[in-house]
């Protein structure tokens, strides 16, 4: 049996199907003619949603902007399949983002699609003003979750559980 084939056409129809914001910009990236690289044959669902789990929270944790990641995540999390199709658009030649599109493996469904934009020296670059927060307002762009708090290192354990002070000298 042959794998299926992807076209732009039918990819931008998938997409048009999918109706999210990070689709109607991953379409736009098409429409401009940036091609879409598919992967080869499919990948396992679980490993896919640990590393992308990983990468969004570092991702917010250095504020880089990004679109529709949390949702994808979520996505991801309720597809029953075992495995998905995996592609990617980038964009950013154009200082728009680089798409991550997760498909099913029949390639007739688009199940996830998040954007990451290329962070700058300065801080979160918004590609078009898109989720650009006005003076004094927190950034749209970044995670509605609190971020984890650091550890403080080197930390010294008592032998009863407890942190003592590190030595000092007199």
């Amino acid at each position: 049996m042959r794998e299926p084939t992807m076209t732009a056409a039918r990819l931008d129809e998938l997409l048009a199907e999918a109706g999210t914001e990070p689709c109607a910009l991953a379409r736009e990236a098409l429409a401009a003619g940036t091609p879409a690289e598919f992967q080869n044959g499919t990948q396992p669902l679980v490993p896919m949603r640990s590393l992308f789990s990983r990468r969004e929270n570092r991702s917010r944790r250095s504020g880089q902007g990004s679109v529709g990641f949390e949702a994808a995540l979520r996505a991801l999390g309720t597809y029953p399949g075992a495995s998905l199709a995996r592609a990617t658009i980038d964009d950013r030649q154009r200082d728009r983002y680089f798409f991550e599109l997760f498909l099913t493996p029949d390639l007739t469904r688009v199940v996830a699609c998040f954007g990451v934009a290329r962070p700058s020296r300065d801080g979160v670059r918004h590609p078009d003003g898109i989720g650009r927060a006005s003076a004094g307002t927190q950034n749209s762009c970044r995670s509605s979750r609190p971020p984890r708090p650091r550890r403080i290192w080197p930390r010294r354990w008592n032998g009863l559980g407890g942190i003592r002070a590190p030595a000092t000298s007199w």
